[in-house]
């Protein structure tokens, strides 16, 4: 990805001119707003979205969905402006808790949206609430980022060995427990046992084969 940015970006102009409106962004804590904005009205706008599971999952064919590629595709991308930039870590640090109490309160109100019983599929709300739960949610999931990186690096500032391999541990956990869990679930599906067996025992077992 990284060659691939270079090789469009020769002059590193476009590089330079998003790093400086991130840092503005930033400095003034409006960056979760903003970078929220563009998947809050994607998702407004696409009708096969089940809200209460949140960002679509790229999981239904080989080419992921346009919801599914700005999320990640954007997280991804701040993560690299933030690995040139890790002064940024600092504010984030200064301003942890504040993006955690914004972060609940506007899951929160999301949830009051949506309402509390899951849903598992799309199903219609007016449009001033289906816009108010695509800002509020995505808003959310960014103050969240924010957070959790800024009490990381205020609590967990210092070395440790444990924290560091399992740290390098979770991404490859992240992507090999899909097909276990898939395997786990179609192994068990006939069993005739309550789901609040099933669902420990699942967990344990994928957490122990990996």
């Amino acid at each position: 990805a990284r060659e691939l940015i270079s090789r469009a970006d020769r002059r590193k102009v476009l590089a330079g001119v998003v790093e400086r409106v991130l840092e503005l962004l930033i400095a003034s804590r409006l960056a979760p707003l903003v970078l929220a904005a563009p998947l809050a009205v994607v998702l407004y706008l696409t009708p096969w979205w089940i809200m209460w599971q949140g960002i679509p999952q790229p999981v239904m064919g080989l080419v992921p969905n346009l919801p599914s590629m700005l999320a990640f595709g954007g997280a991804f991308a701040f993560g690299w402006f933030l690995h040139r930039r890790r002064e940024w870590l600092a504010r984030m640090t200064r301003d942890w808790l504040s993006y955690l109490l914004v972060a609940v309160a506007l899951s929160t109100l999301a949830l009051w949206i949506v309402g509390p019983m899951p849903r598992l599929h799309s199903h219609e709300l007016a449009p001033p609430l289906r816009a108010a739960y695509a800002a509020t949610y995505l808003a959310a999931m960014w103050c969240w980022m924010f957070a959790l990186l800024g009490a990381a690096t205020r609590f967990f500032e210092h070395a440790s060995a444990r924290w560091r391999y399992l740290s390098d541990a979770s991404f490859f956990m992240y992507i090999a427990h899909l097909p276990i869990v898939y395997a786990l679930h179609a192994w068990m599906i006939r069993w005739p046992v309550h789901w609040s067996v099933k669902f420990p025992l699942i967990v344990g077992l994928a957490f122990a084969i990996r």
